[in-house]
């Protein structure tokens, strides 16, 4: 066979293959000094191929190679002659076996010449008989099945070919050049390999029904590792078998399309294609009905990788063939209505596009265009554009977020229908919404407590609906109310709470007019009447409809009607529950605690009342969290904390309990990091512990150090994680006693587990026990005294008393509720008396009884002598239907009930009534006098500072001036408004001056004690999503931050038609219900202490300067200690503010 031409295609059949090669070396020792050999012209003909018993001879090798030769007699290489000649050489490949089939390199041996070039090299196969192209004139023989060698086309122009023959002259395929595309049809069923050598070129394999076996070879199809960017496509419903490897080996940097083939493996049927790649680059992209194949594999750590495969349709490109272009969105800023066109401008496709919708990252359409829905009000839309041919998808950029329709038109003024002296009456039209000054909206067409002989000025618009802007307003209506009759009624009707929410009492009132006689009331609910007294409760039918009230009396005539409410509400959401515990998991299944009143999520986004979470995915780490269902009259609670759970990998068994860790003596710890709301609080680590009950009720608890340490690690490793280690570990150890109930506790805790709390420093150590449902937590300081004192191992017990033993002050403030014994005991029959500068908080079960309040429920205990001590830093979760209180010591505590005590006269029907004796109670509010609290009056901004100062324990002795020029030394407030500048809670008003008796308004009060929380490092938590005030624009600019950081607390909420009234004066009554909502939430159930007035005289403490940006909470997580003993060394509040470069007591360690 003659010199071989560059070739189109090598398509070759090869029943075995055993490779043999000899390497050329990389230094070369050569005979002589005829020169330098720098370079070798490229050979004709690298590769051959001969059948069995070739001998070296007859392969033909070149007798000579042409070089370039830098002559050796000049030694001065600048001077050099470099010439090119033939060079005499031999050919050698020392393994060479004409008689064995396999693979053999031959190098030259080259005499009298210095080589360092690059020897040339040609490979030999052996085995494989090259066939010559006869054309159509070659005889076809019948046969079905053929073996055979090797076939190769040797002509470069493919499209003279006609028919590939084996040596026996019987036709295998036919071969044509279809514009640059090779086209294979095979004729024959064959056993062998067909390789493509080629690079950059187009093949399409035709099987025609034929079954190509790679039986002997490695694979039935091979692109060589030699070939790049060429693409092999396979039709015509072949049947494809597996060689000694692969059915399919597809190199990198080629890419495969089957459009129809069956394609096997040797085991179970199994199809397998193997994929090679360079390390560190992207797999192919396997698509098999629009599924990529290899979406959660490694793309950057394998270089070989396996993949089954069935049926067909089946699309292997490499990453370099994903789809390009820009996908575009006809409008960039949709409407609710509008149809949106998708495109793909400037791409690469070649085959038919996908399109899917999105709104807000959730499918809603998979057609060319979209209808605008409802339902993506406020969300941005994204468009993503695939193809069938190439891979990838393209997303576009995501819209603005969708509006409603475009307002419509505004109307003509509105029409008068009747007027009186008080009431002016419109046309009316369910679609519209009236206005008497432009500003504030109705649905009524009515409007009452008008003044006689007024002129008002009435609007109307299109009310905004859930899919359509309203309307601008209307012109103007001029309408003079009549004057009053004689002896008609007047004033004005008041409703004492514009919000209502389910479960709330209103209270009717009549202001100012001319009443003599008596009042009747009549409550109306979307027109309806549905009571008559001068209270109404606001009940679950009443949801969605605004509330209105008419009074009359049985002297003056007339009625007089209130301003509408707001629509009612449902009850406001009950706390968000604690993170969810972990019953169960496997390799794509997690069972939580279920719990019929609460919903779960797996991302706080989606929720579902089922607690078992299925299809998930293998070894990776979800979130989960719960929160208290919304029912018929409540809200749902804002989401718990998240429990991290990583699912088993497959094949694992299940566990458990859960943690992130699966195979460590972790993975029984439940984690909690903290959330945004609270970034201070320290890691929690949760563990079961198990809990045996013995025949009297008695639970018994052994805390083991392995236990501790173990929830420490886990805890303090995800702390690392997150970069909240600074913070602190929380241990918290659950008791398990299965389903058996106890009456009383005892849990062990050895001298060597206190002394490994103390060792890590472990924040707090928390037990919790569910039946009886207690919960007791010891700060360090605690267990760093109790260690001190019993230098043993010791218990805590918690004995149920029987309250019906009580006597005296005890029987009268706990009466017939829950008591309970608590002691620290250690060696014989001794107790700890007091816990130093610790603090040791408790949980106790109790529903409250009727009629009782659940502000009025207080921790309480009783001393040696029987005497009742009220804690006033207990606190009645209403939710969990748990008393919460704290303590430096043990003894008897029980749960007592408090009436409150305030006399005053005018708060008895008002909706702030619990507010006002709450914080009265507390010390922040005084009446104007021993019975008037005058609720309604206007708080000052002196007098509001005043109360901020209270709450702060604030020590003004030492103020005796003021810097602002209208504080007065001698007033009250003037010490409150120097500590609240110096602190920068308050600025002025301007010119040096305060204006301290001028009313505070509404947006000044929330920038006020938004100031304040920053000062003492408290974080405001997100209770509430944040509103969007229907006045938003009118509030200042310097206020918008803490109107919106307030609301989303829920310390502050919006008033009637959900406006937030910024410029409004704020109330006594409203500032009584902002302030008892911001103490219950600072004061909350995780950080309620007591403060104590002196420090102790057995409690050793050192000195701390203060830092910037130092607070009482960073300090306690940053030493260690606890807020109690800051209080009590400093003789200061939490909430008291300090300042760098203060000195302050701490607790010495």
């Amino acid at each position: 066979m003659k010199k071989i031409l560059s070739m189109f295609l090598a398509l070759c059949m090869v029943l075995t293959m055993v490779p043999v090669s000899a390497m050329a070396e990389e230094t070369h020792t050569t005979i002589g000094g005829g020169g330098e050999i720098i370079s070798f012209a490229p050979l004709e003909e690298t590769e051959k191929v001969v059948s069995l018993g070739t001998s070296i001879e007859d392969l033909e090798l070149p007798e000579t190679l042409t070089a370039v030769v830098r002559t050796a007699s000049i030694t001065d290489s600048s001077a050099s002659e470099e010439i090119e000649i033939d060079i005499p050489v031999i050919w050698t490949s020392p393994e060479y076996d004409k008689e064995t089939e396999g693979i053999y390199v031959f190098s030259p041996i080259i005499e009298g010449y210095t080589v360092s070039a690059e020897l040339p090299q040609i490979t030999v196969t052996v085995g494989q008989l090259a066939v010559e192209v006869e054309g159509s004139k070659a005889v076809m023989l019948a046969e079905e099945n053929v073996n055979i060698e090797e076939i190769k086309i040797t002509d470069a122009n493919a499209s003279k070919i006609q028919k590939l023959f084996d040596d026996k002259g019987s036709g295998i395929a036919e071969v044509t050049d279809n514009n640059g595309t090779i086209k294979i049809k095979l004729l024959k069923n064959i056993t062998g390999i067909i390789i493509i050598y080629t690079s950059n070129s187009n093949y399409i394999l035709d099987a025609n029904e034929k079954t190509l076996s790679g039986g002997g070879q490695p694979e039935a199809i091979q692109i060589a590792n030699s070939c790049s960017g060429s693409t092999l496509e396979l039709v015509g419903n072949g049947i494809y078998k597996k060689g000694g490897n692969n059915s399919l080996y597809i190199s990198d940097g080629n890419t495969l399309i089957i459009k129809s083939a069956t394609i096997y493996g040797n085991i179970f049927n199994y199809n397998i294609i193997r994929f090679e790649r360079e390390e560190g680059s992207d797999y192919f992209t396997v698509k098999n009905n629009g599924i990529d194949l290899f979406e959660e594999k490694n793309k950057t750590t394998q270089t070989t990788y396996w993949i089954y495969v069935t049926g067909t349709g089946l699309v292997v490109a490499q990453h370099g063939l994903d789809l390009a272009g820009t996908a575009i969105i006809s409008n960039e800023s949709p409407r609710i209505g509008e149809v949106l066109n998708g495109s793909l401008v400037g791409n690469n496709n070649t085959g038919t596009l996908s399109y899917v919708w999105k709104a807000a990252g959730t499918i809603v359409g998979t057609e060319p265009s979209y209808t605008v829905t409802e339902s993506d009000l406020g969300k941005p839309i994204t468009l993503e554009i695939s193809s069938s041919v190439e891979t990838g998808t393209i997303t576009s950029t995501a819209t603005a977020e969708v509006l409603k329709k475009v307002a419509p038109s505004a109307p003509e003024a509105p029409t008068l229908v009747s007027k009186t002296h008080n009431n002016v009456t419109l046309t009316a039209n369910a679609s519209y919404e009236f206005s008497k000054d432009g500003t504030t909206w109705q649905t009524d067409n009515v409007f009452s407590s008008l003044t006689e002989s007024t002129t008002y000025t009435f609007y109307q618009r299109v009310a905004e609906t859930s899919d359509t802007e309203k309307s601008a307003s209307s012109t103007g209506l001029s309408v003079t109310t009549s004057l009053a009759p004689a002896g008609a009624l007047t004033g004005t009707a008041i409703i004492s709470n514009e919000s209502p929410r389910i479960g709330e009492v209103l209270n009717g009132s009549l202001v100012g007019g001319n009443n003599t006689g008596t009042l009747s009331y009549v409550w109306k609910v979307a027109g309806a009447q549905v009571g008559t007294e001068p209270s109404y409760t606001v009940t679950e039918s009443d949801l969605g409809k605004t509330i209105t009230l008419e009074i009359s009396s049985s002297v003056e005539t007339g009625t007089i009607t209130s301003t509408a409410t707001a629509k009612v509400l449902k009850k406001v959401a009950p706390s968000a529950p604690e993170a969810p515990t972990l019953v169960s998991k496997t390799h794509n299944n997690v069972t939580l605690t279920a719990n019929a009143s609460y919903e779960f999520s797996k991302d706080g986004t989606t929720w579902q009342t089922d607690n078992v979470f299925s299809s998930l995915t293998e070894s990776t780490t979800y979130t989960f969290y719960q929160r208290v269902a919304e029912t018929s009259d409540t809200e749902s609670s804002v989401s718990s904390t998240g429990l991290s759970v990583k699912t088993n990998s497959n094949g694992g068994g299940s566990g458990s309990s859960g943690g992130s860790s699966s195979n460590d003596n972790s993975s029984s710890v439940i984690v909690t990091l903290p959330t945004p709301d609270k970034p201070n609080s320290p890691i929690q680590g949760e563990i079961k512990v198990p809990g045996t009950v013995d025949s009297k009720g008695n639970v018994m608890v052994s805390i083991t150090d392995k236990t501790v340490t173990d929830a420490f690690d886990k805890a303090l490793a995800d702390a690392k994680k997150n970069g909240t280690e600074r913070n602190g570990i929380t241990v918290v150890l659950r008791v398990d006693t299965g389903i058996k109930a106890g009456s009383s506790v005892t849990v062990n805790l050895p001298k060597n587990v206190q002394d490994t709390i103390i060792a890590k420093k472990i924040v707090n150590t928390i037990v919790v026990v569910d039946n009886p449902n207690i919960r007791v937590g010891m700060d360090l300081a605690t267990v760093r005294e109790i260690n001190s004192q019993a230098k043993s191992d010791m218990n805590i017990t918690a004995n149920r008393v029987d309250s019906g033993k009580l006597t005296g002050e005890a029987k009268r403030a706990i009466g017939s509720r829950p008591v309970f014994d608590l002691k620290v005991n250690y060696g014989n029959d001794k107790q700890v008396q007091n816990f130093g500068a610790g603090s040791v908080s408790v949980t106790i079960p109790y529903t409250l009884g009727a009629n009782e309040k659940a502000r009025n429920v207080q921790a309480v205990y009783v001393d040696e002598n029987g005497k009742v001590h009220w804690l006033v830093n207990s606190v009645y979760d209403s939710v969990e239907k748990v008393l919460r209180f704290s303590t430096d010591h043990f003894s008897t505590y029980g749960i007592g009930y408090k009436q409150a005590d305030t006399v005053f006269t005018d708060i008895a029907n008002h909706w702030a009534k619990d507010d006002i004796e709450f914080v009265v109670s507390r010390g922040l509010f005084s009446g104007t006098s021993a019975t008037i609290f005058s609720p309604n009056t206007a708080m000052t901004r002196g007098m509001f500072v005043t109360v901020l100062g209270r709450l702060a324990n604030a020590d003004v002795s030492g103020y005796k001036k003021s810097n602002f020029t209208d504080v007065k030394s001698d007033a009250y407030y003037m010490g409150y408004i120097e500590w609240a500048r110096k602190n920068s809670i308050i600025n002025g008003t301007g010119n040096g001056t305060f204006a301290p008796d001028q009313s505070i308004t509404r947006e000044q009060m929330a920038v006020i004690i938004q100031n304040y929380a920053k000062v003492i490092g408290f974080t405001m938590p997100k209770v509430y999503g944040e509103n969007t005030f229907a006045d938003s624009t009118k509030i200042s600019v310097y206020a918008k931050d803490a109107v919106k950081q307030i609301q989303m607390a829920g310390v502050i909420s919006g008033k009637h038609g959900n406006l937030f009234d910024p410029q409004g004066t704020a109330t006594r009554a409203e500032v009584s219900a902002v302030m008892g909502r911001l103490v219950e939430l600072v004061i909350s159930s995780d950080t309620m202490q007591g403060v104590t007035a002196d420090v102790p005289k057995n409690l050793k403490y050192t000195t701390y300067t203060v830092q910037k940006g130092d607070s009482f909470w960073l300090i306690a997580h940053t030493l260690g200690c606890t807020l109690t003993e800051l209080e009590r060394l400093n003789n200061k509040s939490r909430f008291a503010l300090i300042h760098q470069g203060d000195m302050l007591r701490v607790p010495e360690k």
